[in-house]
């Protein structure tokens, strides 16, 4: 794999992963039987996870045109960016997502009425599909860096242009 193939796969992912937040933000936004403190706080942090993931998107899209340009220490510089924002994703989900602490109250709320068994079991899938998500991009992160390790330790590449001097 090359590191633009790495870069390709991790912003691939980073794109889904997208996706997926806005779907299940709007599930918590739009689709919620009343408003309640438990889905405005789960609602927060769905959303705070998107900016996130925009953000490393974002970088990584830089990322992409750096290593186009053969710019390696940009592709450094912007591949970090993108790691703060999805270290700081998956930190978040698993804290406020994913935990017991955070799932529970949400869980609890399918005892409330007719309508909402059906909401949690919707909300429940919708971060069930984010979090193969979040494990793969960070498994893509590692080949990016790994790439760029291997890259950086293949040496300088020259370019002879025939016909030109000096």
């Amino acid at each position: 794999m090359s590191v633009p193939a790495a870069l390709a796969d991790l912003t691939g992912g980073c794109q889904q992963l997208r996706a997926e937040l806005r779907s299940l933000a709007l599930t918590l936004r739009e689709d919620a039987p009343a408003d309640l403190s438990v889905v405005d706080r789960l609602g927060g942090a769905v959303d705070d996870l998107t900016g996130r993931a925009e953000e490393a998107h974002h970088a990584l899209l830089l990322a992409a045109e750096a290593a186009d340009r053969l710019d390696l220490v940009e592709v450094q510089r912007r591949l970090a960016a993108a790691q703060t924002a999805l270290t700081a994703l998956g930190e978040r989900f698993r804290d406020d997502v994913v935990s017991y602490e955070a799932l529970e109250p949400v869980t609890a709320l399918r005892h409330r009425g007719r309508e909402w068994p059906a909401w949690v079991r919707v909300v429940r899938q919708g971060i069930d599909r984010c979090r193969p998500r979040v494990t793969a991009l960070q498994e893509a992160q590692c080949r990016c860096w790994q790439e760029l390790a291997d890259r950086a330790s293949a040496g300088p590449v020259y370019v002879h242009t025939p016909g030109r001097t000096g």
